[in-house]
């Protein structure tokens, strides 16, 4: 690793699209560790948008996350809480969600 993941930080708001393959790159084991475990559709797409949108809002000036370790925990930490957003949006989902079963017969003698 050349850089710290605080200058690729910097190199992608900067323009450097290189930068956030680097970051996606470095992250990619926590991120395909949290799609398996939510094991849906676009779940790693769905993380790799979250990633992109705390390097956009992740305050550069301030001096408790000028270390490396602390941005990298930091991302880790937010990635981990997206996972934990969206398990409880897919439960809720499945929650909500009732089975179709063409088997269940009518009984007409109710309706008339």
């Amino acid at each position: 690793m050349d850089n710290s993941i605080l200058e690729k930080v910097v190199d992608y708001r900067e323009g450097n699209n290189e930068a956030l393959l680097d970051i996606i790159e470095i992250f990619n084991p926590l991120i395909n560790k949290y799609s398996r475990l939510l094991d849906g559709e676009d779940t790693k797409q769905d993380i790799v948008i979250h990633l992109i949108s705390v390097l956009n809002k992740v305050k550069l000036h301030n001096k408790d996350l000028c270390k490396d370790k602390v941005v990298v925990a930091y991302i880790a930490k937010s990635i981990r809480n997206e996972y934990i957003r969206l398990s409880k949006k897919n439960r809720k989902i499945i929650l909500n969600e009732s089975e179709l079963n063409l088997d269940i017969e009518i009984a007409y003698e109710g309706f008339e």
